[in-house]
């Protein structure tokens, strides 16, 4: 039971973390942590079942986390859109992109 609770806690620690920043520190009500550790997971989750490596897949995790982190400073920075608006645009269309029922 320890060893699961060490593994959630590790697991959770990056989102944690992120929200933390992004509130108390920064005040702004940022919700892309939000997205990009769903999006993160479903990457990594999608690359190792198609075979890639996991190292592989956590390398193309951190790059879509990214990628989103810089979708959401270009929305609030070049078109003036507000934190909290552009946060809950971006969590729509990254929940959106990962749990989307892929039928093949």
């Amino acid at each position: 039971m320890l060893v699961s609770v060490l593994e959630q806690t590790l697991l959770f620690f990056p989102l944690a973390l992120g929200l933390f920043i992004s509130y108390t520190v920064l005040k702004v009500p940022d919700l892309t942590t939000d997205g990009s550790f769903v999006l993160g997971a479903a990457l990594l989750g999608i690359s190792v079942q198609s075979g890639l490596s996991p190292a592989i897949g956590m390398f193309l995790a951190i790059l879509g986390g990214g990628i989103s982190g810089i979708t959401i400073s270009v929305l609030q920075t070049r078109f003036h859109m507000q934190p909290l608006i552009a946060g809950i645009l971006l969590v729509f269309v990254l929940h959106t992109l990962t749990f989307t029922d892929r039928k093949s």
